[in-house]
């Protein structure tokens, strides 16, 4: 039988696709950097950026430059800045650790801003348009790339808020996606892709952690959408894989974000009542307000086009994964009232720009797409033709406001020359801001003269919360000056820039001895000649614990603002005050709280207790607290509470409280039953419970406010409101200033402070810099404990002369981490080893 003659070897056909030259990627990538920049030329205009947030991170990269320059270490504590930030620990420092050597090479901050910015926006479009090259092709990369690189949240980032660690993060969507990609179709193959996935997580933490996570849980909606309508072979191992490179990823990123996640420090200045509004479910596709979703009012009709579209291509898995993506950041990103927010473990996963990026960048590869087949079907496929002129006008309306909002923004000129005004000032003293974006305007001092300041601090009065708050028909209370004026003291105040509408609305803002020194148009710059001391000593009788005890402090200035969870005090702590408010609060150990609470009652403290968002999410369960069951409660009307039991110094005659529809829903607060006596009793769908009652403690009370009344009466100030709350809040302290604490020297350093004392009398001494439980102190040698009081550090100093010495440390949390950190990166190395020693190993066989 005739063996059948081989034909001879042909060479492969070239991929036409995958076939472009080095200088075509180029040229492409070019053309999408000349249109990116076309848009952005204002950029490279003088001047400061036009970002709300801009001046606040370009302060940091200005204060790290400075200290490398001066010291040649990297800083480990900003002295001086009250948000209380450690630049390596509790921000994402991924941003400030490439952008510093900018500013050595600089010297200037505004130079280094345009520097990164143009680099930033360069690595996003180029991020984008590498992975849709690689799969798709010149065109598609390109208009995706100029679709992503323009995209809203994107602009809005860099150039609205300013925001630029977020905007900085979304280079790491694309590589994200592309790895994800791979992995769902290699399968098990290859286990350097793991690897390679997991470090781009763990970068994408370091630079936003609100960003990736997100990002991890749209590309899990991905890879199991692909994953279930991919007509190829499927891999049994690719989610959890996946899984695992994402546990990698926040491994090897845990150095810094355990500590960040789980010892993070909260500002001290949270007077702001600023009230995120959120956007229904039902309104996706409806008209939604600019602030609250970063004008997308376009892309979810967009994003549904494309979809739709998407189903024809040829590799169908692709087009439904990339839409189920879409669709699941877009949900969040409106809808944040869905039931999809309590599955996620971030405590301020309200923010929907985090997730609206995801849903553009699924939109961006899509129309990349649909572009091309457009391109090659424009005679054969007319109704393609029509989704793509779509598509494009929808993309027009989409960014055509923020391109205007950002573009037209001026800058606050009027801070430079309020400032020049004031140079001849001393520079020995920090500087507060209050009013319209003082948080912000508030680093223009240090960065443009090199002063030392304190962060903003909100005080615009009642428009302004009216504002935020979009509460229709509510009289809201102008709230105490005096509250600023206890701020400013503790924190050493010396400058005070107030804006104009704050003080035409209330003089009194401004605290006795402070002159005004500088004016400008909209700013005011006001500075005290007699320094106070750094050292004071703690005079306020009453505290409140819990989710925001600001909104009690905001009313009562003599309250002071304690932390979240009750149990992170012991009794020589809180026996200092006479009231102890415990509202929205949390513990770690339920037995240990009721014994402290306990203890406090019977030494003949007053407690107040509002279990409102106590233990469980509101109205998904309700959960007793010694023995009182909490019971969730919403009305729309009137409220009115009938007296039951006479208590010393409240009415007894029935109160009415207006109901607030606030933010047009429905007023929900708790009330109570199982208590021991109720003072006010009220009646909601015919059913009675405890308004304001008793649990008997001892010789004492427990009481146990309900209706969520410290709120109510924030936002309304009615008299009857008004008489329940200031009897919760006890008397008026008249020692609203802290009195200064002698002390015979002081060292002020960038890691430590030491001062020494004498005094007659153990005193309990605040000390005017921000707290963390970095801080190790001693006296004279000794360890000394340290306490939170308004996030400053507090110590119980004994009689006597003593040196404290002050040293910021390390914590067993950030060893812990560090450890994860280096077990993490040992096991991603490992994987990468060893698959190039099996490649090779491969390759070697195969010669």
């Amino acid at each position: 039988m005739a063996q059948a003659i081989p034909e001879p070897l042909q060479p492969a056909k070239p991929d036409v696709r995958k076939g472009w030259t080095l200088s075509r990627f180029m040229l492409g990538l070019a053309f999408i950097w000349l249109v990116v920049f076309v848009v952005f030329r204002h950029i490279a205009e003088p001047g400061v950026p036009a970002g709300n947030d801009a001046m606040a991170h370009l302060f940091k990269i200005w204060y790290i430059g400075q200290h490398l320059a001066q010291t040649h270490t990297f800083p480990v504590w900003l002295p001086y800045w009250y948000e209380g930030t450690d630049l390596i620990k509790y921000y994402q420092p991924l941003f400030y650790v490439v952008a510093t050597p900018f500013y050595l090479i600089t010297k200037d901050v505004f130079t280094t801003y345009r520097i990164v910015t143009f680099v930033w926006i360069g690595l996003v479009s180029l991020s984008m348009y590498g992975v849709v090259y690689r799969r798709l092709g010149l065109f598609p990369a390109i208009v995706a790339a100029i679709l992503y690189a323009l995209s809203p949240p994107v602009i809005r980032a860099y150039f609205y808020v300013g925001l630029l660690p977020q905007a900085f993060s979304y280079i790491f969507l694309p590589l994200a996606f592309h790895f994800t990609l791979r992995l769902a179709d290699e399968g098990a193959k290859r286990a350097k892709t793991v690897a390679l996935l997991a470090v781009c997580w763990g970068l994408f933490i370091l630079a936003h952690p609100m960003s990736a996570a997100f990002s991890m849980m749209a590309t899990f909606v991905f890879i199991a959408v692909y994953q279930a309508t991919k007509q190829e072979e499927r891999h049994p191992l690719v989610v959890t894989r996946y899984l695992l490179s994402a546990a990698l990823g926040i491994g090897v990123a845990a150095l810094w974000f355990v500590p960040a996640y789980f010892g993070k420090i909260m500002p001290p200045t949270s007077g702001e009542a600023v009230f995120t509004t959120s956007v229904p479910l039902k309104e996706l596709a409806g008209f939604v307000t600019g602030a609250a979703t970063v004008n997308a009012r376009y892309i979810p009709i967009a994003l549904s086009i494309l979809a739709i579209a998407g189903t024809f291509w040829r590799r169908t898995a692709l087009a439904w994964g990339l839409a189920a993506m879409g669709a699941f950041t877009m949900i969040f990103a409106l809808g944040v009232q869905t039931p999809l927010y309590s599955w996620v473990p971030l405590s301020s996963a309200i923010f929907p720009e985090y997730a609206l990026f995801g849903a553009c960048f699924a939109f961006a590869f899509l129309a990349g797409r649909l572009f091309e087949r457009t391109i090659r079907n424009r005679a054969k496929d007319a109704a393609t033709v029509v989704l793509i002129v779509t598509v494009v006008f929808i993309a027009l309306l989409e960014t055509q406001p923020v391109f205007t909002s950002v573009i037209n923004k001026p800058a606050p000129s009027d801070i430079i020359r309020l400032l020049d005004k004031a140079k001849t000032l001393p520079a020995d003293g920090r500087v507060s801001m209050l009013g319209h974006s003082s948080a912000v305007l508030s680093y223009y001092p240090t960065v443009l003269t090199g002063r030392q300041i304190t962060e903003g601090f909100f005080y615009q009065g009642t428009n302004h919360y009216k504002e935020i708050a979009n509460i229709n028909d509510v009289q809201i209370h102008d709230y105490s000056p005096e509250y600023v004026h206890r701020k400013l003291a503790q924190w050493n105040t010396r400058y005070i820039m107030v804006h104009t509408a704050t003080l035409t609305q209330d003089k009194a803002v401004i605290p006795p001895g402070y002159k005004k020194v500088a004016t400008a148009q909209l700013w005011n710059l006001f500075y005290q000649d007699k320094a106070r001391s750094s050292f004071q000593l703690m005079t306020h009788d009453t505290i409140a614990i819990g989710k925001n005890p600001a909104i009690v402090a905001l009313r009562y200035p003599w309250v002071v603002e304690g932390g979240l969870y009750v149990d992170n005090y012991d009794w020589k702590y809180l026996s200092q005050f006479k009231r102890i408010i415990l509202t929205g609060f949390a513990f770690h150990d339920r037995k240990t709280t009721v014994d402290l609470i306990t203890r406090l009652a019977e030494s003949g403290r007053t407690v107040v207790i509002d279990l409102q968002d106590v233990a469980s999410e509101f109205g998904t369960e309700s959960v007793s607290f010694m023995n009182v069951l909490p019971i969730p409660v919403t009305t729309r009307q009137q409220i009115s509470l009938t007296p039951s039991e006479q208590l010393t110094g409240l009415p007894r005659r029935k109160l009415n409280l207006r109901n607030l529809a606030y933010n047009g829903e429905a007023w929900k607060a708790v009330v109570y039953t199982g208590l021991d006596s109720s003072a006010y009793d009220v009646t909601i769908e015919g059913k009675t419970y405890s308004a304001l009652g008793y649990k008997r403690a001892g010789a004492g009370k427990i009481y146990f406010a309900g209706l969520n009344l410290f709120f109510h009466n924030l936002l309304a100030a009615e008299k009857d409101g008004t008489a329940l709350t200031d009897w919760l809040a006890g008397p008026r302290d008249p020692s609203l200033y802290m009195t200064n604490f002698p002390v015979t020297a002081q060292t002020w350093r960038d890691d430590s402070v030491d001062f020494s004392y004498t005094s007659t009398k153990t005193a309990p001494v605040v000390v005017s810099t921000t707290w963390t439980e970095n801080w190790h102190a001693t006296i004279d040698g000794k360890p000394l404990k340290a306490y939170a009081y308004e996030n400053m550090p507090l110590f119980f100093l004994p009689a006597g002369a003593h040196t404290i010495e002050l040293k910021y440390g390390t914590t067993g949390l950030e060893i812990f981490a560090t450890l994860i950190t280096v077990a993490s990166v040992a096991i991603v190395l490992f994987i990468l080893i060893r698959s190039v020693r099996r490649k090779n190993s491969a390759d070697n066989t195969g010669l």
